[in-house]
């Protein structure tokens, strides 16, 4: 199986985290083990959804032992590992309640991605607005070995469509386009097969394109970043909505590894209308980068705000980290009265005590830095 093209955190900034944005894999989907042979080695649209297992402990709502015929659901795979899955959790609840009505069962399941340390409980505790669908923990193995690793996917979230016959009608790492495909799937009007044809054509050109992975990935860890740039551009030539995430690749390195601001912010500006223009997590990092991160020599506050904002209207104002990016944006533009409305909602959203100390503090210097009333 070729490398996947996965989401990876930009936070810090550090050499793993980048090279994890290009070896987007880093390895093939293993091979069964023996005492579990059950397990695929590989998983693909138009397979048969394996069973949920009994070793998954049922944390919200309804149980779902078995996919019922006539049913079409929506399993989400999600890990406290990946900041990427807590992001997406608003656009899975906007889902669940737009297709609740029409009989669609929305789960969401944790995996554990590394062992030790997980506690996925805190995480509905702290989203429960968002988490009114059907949510579980794999207490095991068996949703790892029959759902997740057999897709060739390793860094979480990973969304199914299970259509009425309990056969896979789409996979991705994204939620953008689950909404269509619900809707068609519910009606019938889901080309199965001309989704089986496009995703052996994406996985024949990941293949193709494994070879410029794999010089990426050693360029990044030479530090040779104009090398990474280039050959992100290669992968973005190849197909730029499949390697979508790579045009931040190419924004990110001009902007904290080359020194090249100006650059960066020309790119900026395309992409957040186009490549990433869907992609709440790509847009909140640009605008965290450009408004936090230490060492850049000049920083564009009008692309932060206009890619907060985007972000906002895609988790429908519902992100304490949006809005404290929007806060720290207004602030520096000169507007203190939207910089601490937009951060007292921070404040009243974070999802740990921790942020909302954090958001807290600088809500209290926003305040202290405004004109007396």
């Amino acid at each position: 199986m070729s490398r996947r093209f996965n989401l990876f955190s930009f936070t810090g900034l550090t050499l793993a985290a980048l090279i994890g944005l290009i070896a987007v894999s880093g390895a093939h989907a293993a091979e069964p083990a023996a005492e579990a042979s059950e397990a695929p080695a590989t998983l693909r649209i138009g397979d048969k959804a394996a069973n949920l297992s009994p070793e998954i402990l049922w944390l919200r709502n309804m149980l779902v032992p078995e996919f019922k015929q006539g049913t079409v659901y929506i399993v989400y795979l999600w890990s406290t590992d990946s900041p990427n899955s807590m992001g997406s959790f608003p656009q899975l609840h906007g889902l669940d309640m737009q297709f609740r009505e029409q009989g669609v069962v929305t789960i969401s399941i944790a995996i554990d991605m590394t062992p030790g340390g997980f506690e996925p409980i805190d995480v509905i505790k702290s989203r429960a607005e968002f988490m009114a669908h059907t949510v579980a923990e794999d207490r095991g193995t068996h949703i790892k070995d029959h759902w997740y690793t057999p897709t060739g996917y390793t860094i979480a979230p990973v969304v199914f469509v299970i259509n009425q016959d309990g056969v896979i009608a789409y996979m991705d790492t994204k939620l953008s386009e689950i909404e269509d495909v619900v809707r068609q799937v519910i009606n019938g009007d889901w080309d199965i097969n001309a989704a089986i044809a496009e995703f052996d054509e994406i996985r024949n050109l990941e293949a193709r394109m494994e070879s410029v992975i794999d010089e990426a990935t050693t360029a990044a860890t030479k530090g040779n970043w104009s090398r990474v740039v280039e050959l992100a551009q290669v992968l973005l030539d190849a197909d730029k909505e499949h390697y979508y995430k790579m045009s931040m690749t190419k924004f990110m390195l001009n902007l904290t590894k080359l020194n090249k601001p100006g650059d960066a912010y020309q790119w900026g500006y395309v992409i957040i209308d186009d490549h990433i223009r869907n992609d709440s997590t790509m847009l909140v990092t640009m605008a965290d980068t450009i408004l936090f991160t230490p060492g850049i020599p000049f920083r564009d506050y009008n692309l932060a705000r206009k890619a907060a904002e985007r972000a906002d209207a895609l988790t429908d104002g519902k992100l304490a980290q949006v809005q404290n990016a929007l806060a720290a944006a207004w602030m520096e533009l000169g507007d203190p009265g939207k910089a601490i409305e937009f951060q007292m909602k921070a404040v009243e959203m974070a999802p740990t005590t921790d942020k909302r100390q954090e958001y807290q503090a600088k809500l209290d210097h926003y305040l202290n830095q405004s004109p007396a009333q």
